[in-house]
């Protein structure tokens, strides 16, 4: 996948996650024309995904208020815990380093990501269609350099795609 240029330097990033067709749980993340991640969720009420970030292959796993990054050899690069409410949780990742999860709204929701010192690295803005969910999201400038960015970004979404999901089959 090509790397965006001026990806680690500069100002603050846009992206957006998009929906690549309308009622299938496929996205993509871009920064303009350039593809920097693809994910896909299983169908409606399922728990698995698989996410490519920057030739990284992930699978991403729910279970409960978990959800669970694994490379190919089955080891955890991520894991997101969140409260029952699914509103505040943190990312753990393998060196012990926490990102804070927080996420507000119903019909809108936002998710930001925060590292252990409380500074912003992305948020996310989701929006739903009629049969379409997207998202924009914004990636604070020193959060662009960061290795894991794409990983973060992803577990993030992959979880809001999950709860939208879980809503609609609860009804």
């Amino acid at each position: 996948m090509p790397d965006v240029p001026s990806w680690s330097s500069g100002g603050a990033l846009e992206l957006r996650w998009r929906q690549l067709r309308p009622l299938r749980a496929e996205f993509a993340l871009e920064a303009g024309d350039a593809l920097l991640a693809t994910l896909r969720a299983s169908s409606f009420g399922g728990s698995t995904g698989e996410l490519d970030a920057g030739g990284q292959r992930l699978v991403l796993r729910a279970s409960g208020f978990r959800v669970t990054a694994s490379d190919a050899d089955g080891r955890p690069v991520a894991e997101l815990r969140r409260n029952w409410t699914g509103a505040r949780g943190s990312i753990e990742l393998p060196a012990g380093e926490r990102v804070a999860w927080t996420r507000r709204g119903a019909w809108r929701q936002r998710v930001t990501l925060a590292d252990q010192a409380g500074n912003r690295l992305a948020q996310l803005d989701a929006r739903n269609g009629l049969a379409r969910f997207e998202a924009g999201v914004l990636v604070d400038p020193a959060a662009r350099s960061r290795p894991d960015l794409r990983t973060l970004l992803g577990v993030a979404w992959f979880t809001l795609v999950l709860m939208r999901n879980q809503a609609a089959v609860a009804g």
